[in-house]
């Protein structure tokens, strides 16, 4: 990495149809002006024709044609560098599209086990016939197959003069046998007609196929091969392999040896059969670059040691400084408020555990039950043989990823499990047992498979299968369901969030900075991401509902009288989502409100889903939440919440964006948060930002961000690794619970105000003081001198946070 590129901030580009490398090309004057050192890339490899996120790759040795191909990205590298601007890309080795344009996945399909990409992927090869032992299910029809043969949804076509089969919309390759037979008959488009015309002879050509084709229902059930989260359309790869390491990284590694490439995050690092290894594997090859891991982390988790990476993407220091921002106080009165607007009295943890064995339930049975066909096995393989049913198995394992209170766990090969993992495991396996439902024998198997070394293939993939499902059934149940269900107060609800996690004390804060200025002090710090639930300022803004739990509650009281007379066919909980939303998102349009109410009740899975959406249901939903828009009494009750909710929410959100700018580790603005944002879910927060309709809107924002990335540039060593430390400074008075404050490396000072309602209710700073270190500290922004004991109410007259440089 060039001397003039140190690793300072990172912009995050969500490359896509609408934004190329000749755009970002055209946003590098914006950036360098910003004062971010990095431009941060998604996925530049080449992905499914017309992909919004990239992450669907198809071709790992050429960079994305649609994005501008070689040209486009040498272009972009040469502007970029000429402002000393780095570059960070996003890569994705967990797995790729199933596509035709995936040239090994259509190699696997026509030649099967023969093929030599068959150790590319994982592939379990169960649905073997007479004719074809080993054959792939392939769940892409949308009706039953004999249904599809019948009506001619699957049918034979010629496409660049090769024949093919035609399912609908997906186009699949023919055996060798079965290319040749047709090409000995006649000429391809005449052969294909006349076995496509006679369906039992059709039948008997698809029978002979290395695949078998299904109605897309089967495949939560029947899948045989693992796939990224519950999306079948995404194949899991075994880039543990050396060779397919190798092959799917070689591109991405050459431009980083060329030096167009200074970082590296990596995807989904849990859905790797063995994080520790692949990302020592990636450390050798790219040296000291940059490199930062997509992982999500439980309260008071950290990565694992053994990992030789940077650190994280933040989704946790987001998800903190979020909770910093929440009144603990109020826990008590908000949980009341949502159980009787919802009728619903369970607590955050049980709501989790339902939703996550609804996720295994509904998204993941598949993955589930071949788990137990793996302990089975294990079982019958041991001399002091377990005699386990499937069913037995399917059970306990049920239990166990439910209780499971992290992502995954990492023990490695034919090794026992670490102290750490042992830990993990014993205590969820001891949670299980306590519930008396299992047979002990088979609850201890469970814990031994686990944690003690496996002796043998059966006992590995057991093991290697658990911690690749664990993390899931934790995502699809956590983040994508009781995220949507428990919803006392949405802006903890995030990814990486714990919504049972009420708030965290300014100690406990300051606690989980020390550790990352000692430990991973070039992690990534991010606020929004293109995976946020919501953007950055719309949870800074329904965090502040923590401050006037009385008006809230009075408020959606009196929505509840509305919404009973405006829709007739309701779901309580969404509608409380709904509320909070509209609260953060304020103003928002009809089209942006009822397309995510859409989204949100198909996650909560209560009333319709992806699976089985009722659009009677939904269309009762749009409808009622467009009258709420348009209903006197329903906007009276939002304006006057907006009144006192809006500003703080505005204080909240600068405060939370200069923290992120100033806490040990790496800052990423995600695109367009230098200005204030209301975005939700994808896609509406993958939107194209409008630069020039943002310059017209209130400013501070983006004069607060470049103020504090001069900052950064000018005083590097206060940032860096082992010279930025982090010290909080201790205040004093009748306020003190509404300071953050901290000093970076002995030169640079952040003073934050806290839970601003609650503060102005109380008669504000008063004598509250700030002990700053010795010297005269100058206010970044404002020009303004202070030194020692210095008073809060003067630190923070003209705003709700300060950084302080010192003279």
């Amino acid at each position: 990495m060039s001397a003039d590129r140190r690793l300072r901030a990172t912009y995050r580009l969500q490359l896509g149809p609408d934004l190329g490398f000749a755009d970002a090309v055209a946003l590098l004057p914006h950036l360098e002006e910003l004062g971010v050192s990095h431009l941060y890339l998604s996925p530049i490899l080449a992905a499914v024709p017309g992909s919004t996120h990239g992450y669907d790759v198809v071709d790992h040795e050429r960079i994305n044609p649609e994005l501008g191909g070689d040209v486009g990205w040498a272009a972009l590298v040469a502007a970029a560098h000429a402002r000393n601007i780095g570059l960070v890309v996003d890569i994705v080795p967990n797995h790729m599209a199933v596509h035709p344009m995936n040239r090994q996945w259509w190699d696997v399909l026509r030649r099967g086990r023969r093929s030599r990409y068959a150790t590319w992927f994982d592939i379990f090869w169960e649905n073997g016939s007479d004719a074809v032992p080993d054959r792939l299910l392939l769940p892409v029809l949308p009706d039953h197959y004999g249904a599809a043969l019948t009506d001619g949804t699957v049918r034979l076509d010629v496409v660049d003069g090769e024949p093919v089969v035609r399912a609908g919309g997906v186009v699949l390759p023919l055996d060798d046998a079965t290319v040749r037979e047709l090409a000995a008959r006649c000429t391809p488009g005449d052969a294909t007609a006349e076995l496509s015309a006679d369906r039992e002879r059709l039948h008997e050509v698809l029978e002979r196929q290395h695949y078998r084709l299904a109605h897309w229902h089967t495949g939560s059930e029947g899948l045989d091969y693992r796939r990224f989260f519950d999306v079948t359309d995404l194949i899991g790869v075994r880039a543990e392999d050396p060779e397919v390491f190798a092959d799917t990284h070689r591109r991405i590694l050459e431009l980083v040896a060329a030096g167009d490439v200074d970082g590296l995050r990596v995807d989904h690092v849990d859905g790797l059969a063995d994080p520790t290894a692949y990302t020592g594997l990636l450390r050798d090859r790219i040296g000291d670059r940059w490199l930062v891991v997509e992982k999500i982390l439980g309260p008071h988790e950290h990565t694992p040691k053994e990992w030789p990476v940077d650190g994280t993407t933040g989704y946790e220091t987001g998800a903190l400084i979020d909770a910093l921002l929440v009144d603990r106080a109020s826990e008590r009165a908000l949980t009341a408020t949502f159980a009787a607007y919802t009728g619903e009295g369970d607590d955050g943890a049980t709501v989790v555990r339902r939703a996550k064995g609804d996720a295994l339930d509904q998204l993941l049975p598949s993955e589930l039950h071949r788990l137990a066909d793996d302990l089975v096995a294990v079982a019958l393989g041991r001399f002091d043989r377990v005699d386990v049913s499937h069913g037995a198995a399917v059970a306990v394992l049920r239990d166990v990823l439910i209780e499971l209170p992290v992502y995954r766990t990492y023990a490695r090969g034919d090794a026992p499990a670490g102290e750490r993992d042992r830990a993990i495991i014993a205590g969820t396996v001891a949670e299980v047992s306590a519930t008396g439902a299992h047979d002990p024998a088979v609850v201890d198997l469970v814990l031994a498979a686990l944690t003690e070394a496996p002796g043998g293939p059966d006992g590995e993939r057991f093991r290697r299968r658990f911690q690749q499902t664990s993390g899931s059934v934790t995502a699809k149940g956590v983040e994508d369901t009781a995220g949507y269900r428990y919803v006392r107060l949405v802006s903890l609800n995030d990814v990486g969030g714990a919504p049972e996690r009420f708030g965290v004390s300014v100690d406990d804060f300051h606690a989980e900075q020390l550790w990352a200025a000692s430990h991973e002090p070039r992690r990534m710090v991010t606020t929004s991401t293109h995976d946020s639930k919501r953007s950055e300022d719309v949870r800074a803004r329904i965090a502040v509902l923590s401050e006037v739990p009385e008006q809230w509650r009075t408020t959606v009281e009196r929505w509840a009288e509305r919404c009973a007379l405006l829709g007739r066919d309701r779901d309580p909980v969404v509608e409380y989502l709904l509320h909070q939303t509209i609260v953060g998102a304020s103003p928002i349009s009809v089209e942006r409100l009822t397309a995510y109410a859409v989204k949100a009740a198909r996650e909560a899975k209560r009333r319709t889903s992806w699976l089985a959406p009722d659009e009677a249901y939904e269309l009762a939903l749009t409808t009622a939440v467009t009258r709420w828009l348009t209903d006197a009494d329903y906007v009276d009750g939002l304006e006057r919440l907006l009144a006192v909710v809006a500003p703080a929410g505005r204080a909240n959100a600068l405060v939370a964006k200069v923290l992120a700018l100033t806490l040990p580790g790496i800052p990423d603005l995600y695109q367009g948060s230098e200005w204030w944002t209301d975005s939700l879910v994808d896609p509406d927060n993958r939107r194209p930002v409008d630069h020039a309709a943002a310059a017209h809107d209130d400013r501070s924002k983006l004069d607060a961000v470049r103020a504090v990335l001069a900052t950064r540039r000018r005083h590097p060593d206060a940032f860096d690794a082992g010279t930025g430390t982090y010290a909080p400074l201790r205040a004093q008075g009748p306020a003190i619970d509404h300071v953050v404050a901290f000093v970076r490396g002995g030169r640079v000072a952040t003073v934050a105000s806290r839970l601003p309602v609650r503060l102005a209710e109380a008669g504000g700073w008063r004598t509250t003081t700030v002990a700053l270190p010795p010297g005269s500290w100058r206010d970044v922004c404002r020009g303004r001198h202070h030194e020692g004991e210095a008073a809060v109410g003067e630190v923070l007259a003209s705003g709700p946070v300060a950084v302080l440089e010192r003279a």
